[in-house]
């Protein structure tokens, strides 16, 4: 396992007519694979202040603190190849501006999907917190990637 201390993420998930946002992401770790967009808080950054800047940065939009809602936090475990990971999962149904994908070397596209019917490449550990989400279980572990690679 890699020395240091865990990454920690700040994603969002957006909800809009019974659907949510997905990015498919590209030249990083899982592309080709959807997920809830977001990414790592930064030294002395919030998680907060995290989610707004990545929306932000990602799909160009302006989120106020309060409509950001943490639903769910999953832990998932190192590798021997990679750190140990904490992503905070935050719920929006209210922003500024139109999603777009701010980030197109990062992203080849976004998505609005129904969340019962996601694509087959959405990343397995998003398919979990979006079942903790539907099921109001706040915590998780995923173990799907102790290999250190995205096996499916």
């Amino acid at each position: 396992m890699s020395d240091g201390p865990a990454v920690v993420a700040a994603d969002v998930l957006l909800l809009k007519d019974g659907k949510v946002l997905l990015n498919l992401r590209d030249n990083t770790w899982g592309a080709g694979y959807y997920g809830v967009p977001g990414g790592h808080v930064e030294s002395g950054e919030d998680f907060e202040t995290a989610a707004i800047r990545e929306m932000s940065e990602e799909l160009g939009i302006t989120i106020q603190r309060p409509d950001l809602r943490l639903v769910h936090v999953m832990y998932r475990p190192g590798s021997d190849r990679d750190k140990e990971r904490v992503n905070l999962k935050f719920v929006c149904e209210r922003w500024s501006g139109e999603p777009r994908n701010v980030e197109p070397d990062k992203s080849k596209h976004i998505l609005w999907v129904d969340p019962q019917d996601l694509p087959e490449n959405t990343l397995p550990h998003e398919r979990q917190f979006l079942q903790c989400y539907r099921d109001g279980i706040l915590t998780s572990k995923f173990t799907g990637y102790m290999s250190g690679s995205l096996e499916l």
